[in-house]
């Protein structure tokens, strides 16, 4: 009886005992297919959410995040799988299954989780199938390009402009630099020109009276008012033959032969030579040899209205401006200095020569054309 009752304890207690650790193994597979349930229903709206993501989403970094978490779900499918495939090659866990399956809470929710398994493999090959998905990336990937080409030339206009900015910065630079010479040379010219400005009373002390030689005069040159004026007309003159008269040029000679320093002024109308020249000058015909400034033997200033000339061994130096109506001369003979000034309030210097004269000189005139005059006027 002892042992008998010994016995059926002992069967009790492995009865127990196997009851107890079938009931651990429940629970411990419970535990695991509530996890694999969890992290399988968190990935599952994890891909919900980015499916729709995906649908209004049209760049190509997020659809392919999204497709990669697809992929990452098929994975995690595919070990549950293999889990589900070692379960069930495990007959212990099999046997626990088997008295499981009688617990109808936990196979519905098994079978549920197959049911969004399959749902879920479903949608996973839709998106991997979804050729207008493909055709969208692809569209994407071709617009990237572009918009990469586009932003390669839009760098290359920056650099072309980034060139062009500092061309013209150093353009800039260089015209600040010129502004500055143009300045310094502006007062440089004003410094001259009032240095040019000269007072009359500094020459007057030179002051030298000229009348001039009729027996020099072209015969259509008038002298008048005591052989100081001259006026070129259309009818010959009776003046005598003589050796020193122009006959081709309107020209006439001044009677005083002129040294040292001397200061006279010429007042001219419609149109003058104001000159100087040695007395050895040709006198015969129109040729340079006897024209004033045309030669080596006399120095010419070639007035009109709004300009004038310098003329000498026929080369002529344009001036710059408009001369006046009175015409100052200013001779250093000794320093070869010859100065020609347009005179009014004071005194603008016109053109100087520095040479060295090697004969007296004697001051003349050519007067242009009929009606045109010069007089040699006192300096004051």
């Amino acid at each position: 009886m002892t042992n008998c009752h010994k016995r059926t304890t002992d069967q009790r207690k492995t009865t127990t005992n196997q009851h107890k650790r079938t009931t651990n193994r429940n629970k411990e597979l419970q535990t695991i297919i509530k996890e694999l349930q969890t992290e399988l229903q968190t990935d599952i709206k994890q891909f919900q959410t980015n499916m729709e993501e995906l649908q209004t989403d049209t760049e190509l970094q997020t659809n392919i995040r999204e497709l990669q978490i697809g992929i990452e779900l098929q994975t995690n499918i595919e070990e549950l799988q293999t889990h589900k495939e070692e379960l069930q090659t495990d007959t212990d866990l099999q046997t626990d299954i088997e008295e499981l399956q009688t617990d109808k809470e936990l196979q519905t929710n098994i079978e549920e989780l197959q049911t969004d398994i399959e749902e879920l493999q479903t949608d996973i090959e839709e998106l991997q199938t979804d050729t207008e998905l493909h055709t969208d990336i692809e569209e994407l990937q071709t617009d990237i390009k572009q918009l990469q080409t586009d932003i390669e030339e839009l760098q290359t206009d920056i650099e072309e402009l980034q060139t062009n900015i500092e061309e013209l910065q150093t353009d800039i630079k260089q015209l600040q630099t010129n502004i500055k010479e143009l300045k310094t040379n502006i007062k440089e010219l004003k410094t001259n020109i009032k240095e040019l400005q000269i007072d009359i009373s500094e020459f007057l002390k030179y002051s030298q009276k000229i009348t001039l030689d009729r027996n020099t005069a072209h015969r259509k040159l008038l002298l008048s008012n005591r052989n100081r004026k001259v006026t070129s007309v259309n009818q010959h003159q009776s003046y005598p033959d003589h050796p020193d008269r122009f006959t081709g040029w309107f020209q006439v000679l001044s009677k005083e032969s002129l040294t040292g320093r001397c200061y006279w002024e010429v007042k001219w109308r419609d149109g003058a030579d104001v000159a100087v020249s040695y007395k050895d000058i040709s006198r015969t015909g129109r040729t340079n040899d006897s024209g004033f400034g045309f030669n080596e033997k006399s120095w010419s200033l070639y007035c009109v209205a709004d300009s004038y000339t310098f003329w000498y061994d026929g080369t002529k130096t344009p001036g710059s401006g408009r001369p006046s109506s009175r015409i100052g001369v200013y001779l250093d003979h000794r320093a070869g200095i010859l100065s020609f000034y347009s005179v009014s309030k004071s005194m603008t210097l016109l053109h100087r020569v520095q040479t060295t004269f090697t004969e007296p000189l004697h001051a003349g005139v050519n007067v242009l054309n009929y009606g045109n005059t010069a007089e040699f006027i006192k300096p004051k």
